[in-house]
């Protein structure tokens, strides 16, 4: 399988392909580019497709998680719905809006389809890494939607009574002992 994408804002045709190939000497922006949004949607599953092992929290859609993909490019699953919708809206417009919160922001590559689902294609942050060392955590005083029941907004205050203090709630991580050369994983609950 080869996909081939042609970047809306590239007069000359610059094109991103994505391929199997070793990712050994890559970096994971190795072309041109490849922090602008394609105008095309892949249709058929991208080829060497594994579960991302270092995923420690988040949802998933219908039972799927996210993957990794050729080059480092991670398909997260887009949840239905508003939730989903501006989960995209916040990729595509971040640097736009916000330019000095893009150095902190992995490369984003658009919305992708395939088998019927909806994903954001974004860059692995933690490709470059030998054995990266995960914490997922959401930014925040508040985690609930403005429009949230009675029962949803106790259940998030529920979770971590700091939060509103701190302004994050850890939801996971993942470190890995130099010692032990084992991962040592924590979700939510810890």
């Amino acid at each position: 399988f080869l996909q081939e994408c042609v970047w809306a804002d590239r007069p000359s045709g610059i094109a991103w392909m994505e391929v199997v190939c070793s990712a050994e000497g890559l970096s994971t922006r190795a072309t041109e580019g490849m922090r602008k949004r394609p105008t095309c949607q892949i249709v058929k599953s991208p080829t060497a497709l594994r579960r991302l092992d270092h995923i420690v929290a988040g949802h998933t859609v219908q039972g799927k998680a996210a993957m990794l993909g050729a080059l480092g490019v991670l398909y997260k699953p887009v949840q239905k719905g508003e939730k989903g919708q501006r989960e995209v809206n916040f990729y595509e417009q971040a640097e736009r809006l916000c330019p000095q919160l893009g150095p902190f922001l992995p490369a984003f590559h658009g919305t992708h389809i395939f088998h019927a689902m909806r994903y954001l294609a974004m860059e692995d942050i933690a490709i470059r890494f030998n054995e990266p060392c995960v914490l997922d955590i959401k930014i925040g005083v508040r985690t609930y939607e403005p429009t949230a029941s009675r029962e949803k907004v106790e259940s998030e205050l529920s979770k971590c009574p700091a939060q509103a203090a701190v302004g994050f709630r850890p939801c996971g991580m993942r470190v890995y002992g130099t010692h032990s050369r084992q991962y040592r994983c924590r979700n939510k609950d810890w």
